[in-house]
């Protein structure tokens, strides 16, 4: 049996109690030394009037162990140094010729009031006030006059009982409620510190994988727990998964596998899921209930973690005592979990603006590529017809540049120097040419270089209001051309499709075939220009024409 336990209401005190408690059994050795030293003097004094020295010695021996347990609870808390104070303590009280009995006795109690389990407390006042009993009814007994002479010298016999009791009492009382007090603010300190960290550590951490282990370490520390886990709500299966548990990392969750648990199962965590409430199991409860204990849990509290009405997990806190998780440390872990909930929902929507970000990234990359091969193709498609244009209108009359020389209009397709650096780079030149400026720029259409202009600028007129009108000019210019071509295109196509329909027509009129087949080839030659032609008919199939071609070489 532990007897230096602490009372049952500090089984859960926080570790800095010890402080307290330690500062508390540095001043009871140092009172003990001082209690042991006084008895030093007066029992020399008798010992050498009587010739017996035992008494003398046996304070001198006490004197020693109380200097020698005071520099060791001076170096550090030790429970066996307290307990060997008490022991002397009350071994002093027992000498019936100790000078100093009443300040043992005073002493032995004290100690047990601040560290003595209960039942020690109980038996240290048996042993003190039972050997003053026993004093007080030795003297009654040795001097019957003393009842006779009154109640006064009966009093005086028994006052140093009621006083070592009514000492014994009220230092429990006051002693005890001071622990109890210390307990309560420590916890509340620890409390507050821990709302304070998980809310430090959600505005810190936005990964899930990385947030939850950080809080669930913390709840352990700041609660005392044994064990802590959060477990969140797949909607796809309606069970709960293991996320984090104090201890673990990420990496080991997933090599451990534990199997999810569906929401309404049996247990504390399956059964706060489904109602949205927290559950409280301890070791007296049915087996089914203590789902997910580990070997030392005596208590467990499922709390949900809540989204609005929504519950996304649980929050599994279990503790080695029975007798855990109060009134306060449920609200105070109810308002952790609801921080936890906050912060999962956070660093999903956190996520979730993350996912869409990358998506609105992606999709405006992809339509710049698209808008990047679009124009692409334009500029090709422009290049193209304009190529075949400008070949169609070379072997026409058509005119494809013209050149200003005093005031005469003059048809020419050479490019000058300047007009080929503005067509290369696609930029207005502006260079000095026999000293004269020049500004040349790039007919541009959709991308695609057309052409290009120049005209020789007057020294009254200024550079750059030059090139802003050259550059409009170009701009219209460029328009107006492609409009003119899609007309001519358009005539052209117009008068290829009614000769078309023409030659279609002198067809339809002839059914023989021989008048159908020089018709063809005349209207053909006669539409392209071509001085020869032919038209054949076969009474093979292709494949076979083919190897009769081939053996024929020709």
């Amino acid at each position: 049996m532990n007897w230096m336990s602490r009372s049952p209401l500090l089984e859960n005190a926080p570790v800095n109690l010890e402080v307290l408690n330690h500062r508390f059994a540095i001043s009871l050795a140092g009172s003990g030394l001082a209690i042991a030293t006084l008895g030093v003097f007066p029992t020399l004094i008798v010992a050498l009037e009587t010739g017996i020295y035992i008494e003398f010695l046996v304070t001198v021996v006490t004197t020693i162990l109380n200097l020698l347990l005071l520099v060791v609870l001076l170096r550090t808390y030790s429970r066996a140094a307290i307990i060997a104070i008490l022991a002397i303590a009350t071994i002093s009280t027992l000498f019936p010729d100790n000078p100093t009995v009443y300040l043992s006795a005073s002493l032995a109690l004290l100690g047990a009031a601040a560290f003595a389990s209960s039942p020690l407390y109980i038996a240290l006042n048996y042993i003190i006030l039972i050997r003053f009993s026993i004093e007080a009814i030795a003297s009654a007994y040795a001097n019957p006059n003393i009842i006779l002479d009154g109640q006064l010298e009966l009093y005086r016999l028994t006052f140093p009982i009621y006083t070592l009791a009514l000492v014994s009492i009220i230092s429990r009382y006051f002693i005890l409620n001071a622990q109890r007090a210390a307990v309560s603010a420590q916890r509340s300190a620890n409390l507050l510190q821990a709302g304070a960290e998980i809310g430090q550590a959600s505005a810190n951490i936005s990964d899930l994988r990385t947030l939850l282990p950080e809080i669930v370490n913390l709840l352990v520390k700041r609660f005392e727990l044994y064990y802590a886990r959060i477990l969140l709500l797949d909607l796809a299966t309606g069970q709960l998964r293991l996320v984090a548990s104090s201890g673990d990392t990420g990496s080991q969750i997933a090599a451990r596998a534990e199997q999810p648990i569906p929401v309404g199962s049996a247990g504390a965590v399956g059964q706060t899921a489904l109602r949205g409430r927290l559950s409280v199991v301890r070791a007296d409860d049915s087996a089914s209930l203590r789902e997910g204990w580990q070997l030392h849990t005596q208590a467990q509290a499922a709390l949900p973690l809540l989204d609005g009405q929504q519950v996304v997990g649980v929050l599994d806190a279990q503790s080695r005592f029975e007798n855990a998780f109060d009134a306060i440390e449920l609200q105070a872990l109810q308002i952790a979990a609801n921080q936890i909930a906050s912060a999962i929902r956070n660093a999903r929507l956190i996520t979730e603006q993350v996912r869409i970000a990358e998506e609105n990234r992606r999709l405006f990359s992809s339509a710049q590529e698209n808008l990047q091969e679009i124009e692409r193709l334009n500029r090709q498609l422009t290049g193209t017809v304009w190529e075949r244009y400008l070949n169609r209108a070379e072997e026409g009359t058509q005119l494809s540049g013209i050149t200003l020389e005093g005031k005469q209009m003059l048809p020419t397709a050479e490019w000058t120097p300047s007009l080929q650096k503005a067509g290369l780079e696609r930029e207005p030149v502006r260079i000095q040419r026999e000293g004269e400026a020049v500004i040349a720029v790039p007919l541009l259409l959709r991308g695609e270089v057309i052409g290009a202009v120049e005209v020789e600028v007057q020294e009254s007129i200024s550079a750059q209001e030059a090139l802003e009108l050259t550059q409009a000019v170009g701009q219209q210019l460029a328009l107006s051309l492609e409009n003119a071509r899609l007309y001519e295109e358009t005539g052209y196509a117009a008068a290829q499709q009614q000769r078309i329909n023409a030659i279609a027509a002198r067809m339809q009129q002839t059914n023989s075939v021989d008048e159908l087949l020089r018709i063809a080839l005349t209207e053909l030659s006669s539409a392209l220009g071509a001085e020869a032609g032919a038209v054949r008919l076969t009474r093979v199939r292709l494949d076979e024409l083919k190897t009769e071609t081939g053996r024929n070489g020709s």
